[in-house]
């Protein structure tokens, strides 16, 4: 199943694809026509004939990670993790191990429910190495994350309640 829907100007498409070499097939088609960023949404469901689980999950990474190193595009994937990748000290793509070796980057933000605090944590993968995290706060009003709390009181004034430990941007 393809859908396609091409904006006034033509420079963006959204295409719905059910099998990973259709996608594939698409996503090469339009790296030839000058296309450098590549993003797939959660809700693009794909899939590969007869794999299941771990191995249809490190494949489909894998054939993304090849795309995007041969012809030199940013793919980005977007999802929502499972309440097992949820977990503070776990970040994974759809629960594989595998698969996140393929990745050169992952993002991830956790959002802890006791103490209503999000984390924005970037793992690199195992070959590259690294990672940090850091507290950040969403400002309801602009829609955007800080690494500090911002307060907008009544009269529209706004006030700002920094961290006093020092930042993890400090260190980059």
């Amino acid at each position: 199943m393809i859908v396609s829907d091409t904006l006034e100007h033509g420079s963006i498409k959204n295409i719905a694809i059910g099998e990973l070499y259709t996608m594939l097939e698409i996503m090469k088609h339009e790296i030839q026509k000058g296309v450098k960023f590549i993003a797939i949404d959660s809700t693009l469901e794909f899939y590969v004939h007869d794999l299941r689980g771990e191995e249809e999950v490190t494949t489909i990474f894998r054939e993304l990670a090849l795309i995007a190193k041969k012809h030199d595009v940013l793919v980005i994937t977007i999802s929502q993790g499972s309440k097992e990748d949820n977990k503070e000290d776990i970040i994974s793509i759809f629960g594989s191990q595998k698969a996140k070796h393929f990745a050169t980057s992952m993002f991830h933000i956790f959002y802890d429910t006791e103490t209503e605090k999000r984390t924005f944590a970037v793992a690199k993968n195992k070959q590259e190495g690294g990672r940090f995290k850091q507290e950040i706060y969403l400002n309801t009003d602009t829609f955007t994350f800080n690494e500090f709390e911002v307060v907008v009181e009544e009269d529209k004034k706004v006030v700002v309640e920094e961290d006093k430990k020092p930042s993890v941007w400090d260190k980059i």
